[in-house]
């Protein structure tokens, strides 16, 4: 009965977790301000949603009636010692550290591997929506030490026309060579 209960427990503990560090996560892109405002302003939506998550989970959670787990939101999220929560709650104190003793033992014991949660689903959607709000190429100066974007077109542009200039100063023999190896990677060569 206490390993079921146990592991019910750790699994809405570490969703709780796992929503606290996207939050985390988030709350420092937008404090850097490196992306667009378009990435921040998502960012700052999608922490309101985690954090109504979180809230829905706790009552959720705090709903069950089940005194231990309400003694572990007070504890590991809100900051309480164990005597704070056992008292707060009016539970007995030592019959708190006792069963939370166990959790603990519990917990090490059983550590389950990572199994993907929304959050790193909802992580990796933020990653393409800002490729998608900003599709450009990074370049540095080396010399001022200041980022300027240029778009993927004028990249491709640039480059292209570099290749051109390469390839128009090689020898006939050379160049050859040069267009023999992109033929076989498949690389369109344009002169």
């Amino acid at each position: 009965m206490v390993n079921k209960e146990f592991e019910t427990i750790r699994l809405w503990m570490e969703e709780a977790n796992s929503i606290n560090e996207k939050i985390d996560l988030y709350e420092k892109i937008i404090e850097e301000e490196s992306q667009p405002t378009k990435v921040l302003d998502f960012l700052k939506k999608e922490i309101g949603y985690l954090k109504q998550g979180l809230d829905d989970l706790f009552t959720l959670v705090k709903s069950r009636d089940d005194p231990f787990s309400n003694f572990l939101i007070l504890k590991y999220f809100e900051g309480y010692t164990i005597e704070e929560a056992a008292l707060s709650l009016n539970l007995v104190v030592s019959s708190m550290r006792y069963k939370h003793a166990d959790f603990t033992r519990y917990m090490k014991d059983n550590k389950k591997p990572p199994v993907q949660s929304n959050s790193e689903v909802l992580d990796k959607i933020a990653k393409s929506l800002n490729e998608l709000l900003n599709p450009r190429y990074v370049t540095c100066c080396e010399k001022g030490g200041q980022d300027t974007g240029i778009s993927r077109e004028v990249a491709r542009k640039i480059f292209l026309k570099e290749r051109r200039k390469e390839l128009a100063a090689l020898t006939p023999k050379r160049r050859a060579l040069y267009e023999k190896y992109d033929l076989q990677n498949h690389n369109e060569v344009t002169v």
